[in-house]
């Protein structure tokens, strides 16, 4: 794991509900892959002492910035609410890559990739490096409600066949993601699944 001074690139937010930060730190990024995660360090109080855990939600590798790193995360307290007020220019200390990361297929597959709320962001990350390796992704994407589902309408560019679930029936298929799995699998002819998410859902997959 390497140490460093980030710079925030940008501050956007997908929804009603999550925050994005795309920080610039290319020594870490260089050496990241899907699934694995970031630690950040906030201002030193005695509310932030430990550093908090970010799965990697995208890697961007475009014009003069090399290997920025994206993370997505909703408030929940005192740390992810100094995080939310953080701009362009802001300076955080960045701690990474940390964790094993998902195992890549060694030939071309069709993967499914299912993740369920703020759990999914890692999943984005993987679903580009697959494209980007030639296998096919399908993906289901699902929240308690429209609020809180994570991007999709990205879902819907990476993803060959795809299905969005909520709880309440706010936006796609009422149920949870587990009730279409059985389907998805048959219909998508699927030989990999990645999955994501909360543990009664990993559990239920």
């Amino acid at each position: 794991m390497l140490v460093s001074s980030g710079e925030v690139l940008t501050h956007k937010k997908y929804g009603e509900a999550y925050h994005s930060l795309t920080i610039v730190a290319p020594e870490i990024g260089e050496r990241t892959n899907p699934g694995q995660f970031i630690n950040i360090r906030l201002p030193e109080d005695s509310a932030h002492i430990l550093r908090r855990p970010f799965s990697v939600y995208r890697m961007h590798k475009r014009g003069g910035w090399a290997s920025t790193i994206e993370i997505v995360f909703d408030i929940r307290g005192r740390g992810t609410q100094h995080l939310s007020q953080l701009r362009a220019h802001s300076i955080i200390d960045v701690m990474g890559p940390s964790g094993r990361g998902f195992v890549m297929p060694r030939r071309r597959a069709h993967c499914l990739l299912v993740g369920g709320g703020i759990g999914a962001a890692p999943l984005f990350f993987l679903a580009d490096e697959l494209r980007n390796e030639g296998h096919r992704v399908d993906f289901v994407l699902g929240a308690r409600n429209s609020g809180l589902l994570l991007n999709p309408i990205d879902v819907r560019r990476l993803a060959s066949i795809y299905r969005i679930t909520t709880e309440d029936g706010s936006a796609g298929e009422q149920g949870r993601v587990t009730d279409v799995m059985e389907e998805t699998i048959e219909r998508c002819d699927t030989e990999v699944v990645y999955a994501c998410g909360p543990h009664p859902m990993l559990a239920a997959m």
